[in-house]
């Protein structure tokens, strides 16, 4: 699985991060702020790698793991405007 993290560029556009796979051609968008790193975990859910979202870029939190193929598709039962 060859991932691309392409943070978008600067200039305040709607340049949203994501992560693109070159070999099927699928982008995965993630979260606006936060410092994104790969995880070491993969997803329970969907066996896709687990992204780190930690403190900096206009986040302030503690930091939280999301998995970008759930984040962009989520499981049945999971959506919250169900």
């Amino acid at each position: 699985n060859n991932n691309n993290n392409n943070n978008g560029g600067g200039g305040g556009g709607n340049n949203a991060p994501f992560l693109a796979c070159d070999s099927c051609q699928v982008a995965y968008p993630l979260p606006r702020k936060g410092t994104l790193r790969a995880h070491e975990h993969i997803c329970p859910l969907c066996s896709f790698q687990v992204v780190s979202v930690e403190a900096g870029n206009g986040y302030n939190g503690n930091g939280y793991t999301v998995c970008p193929h759930c984040y962009k598709d989520p499981p049945p039962g999971a959506r919250q405007d169900q």
